[in-house]
């Protein structure tokens, strides 16, 4: 005995519905893309700002001294 779902779905229904989900498909890949693009634009406008890089320059010196020192600044 099949469940009661208060609705009655054909087959033709169910084909219909799994085309409409297939055309989608392609549409949502293309939003990811474009998502994907967006993020990646934010990152390197975060990688090129001076902040970013005058961080990232300190950081380095502060790791090379720190080895240099054996670990002495920590």
């Amino acid at each position: 005995m099949r469940p009661n779902w208060g609705c009655q779905l054909q087959d033709c229904d169910l084909v219909e519905i799994f085309v409409d989900v297939v055309e989608l498909i392609p549409k949502v890949v293309e939003i990811f893309v474009d998502v994907v693009d967006i993020i990646q634009n934010v990152v390197e406008k975060i990688e090129n700002s001076p902040i970013y890089c005058l961080g990232k320059g300190t950081l380095t010196i502060y790791m090379a001294i720190n080895e240099a020192t054996e670990g002495e600044l920590t």
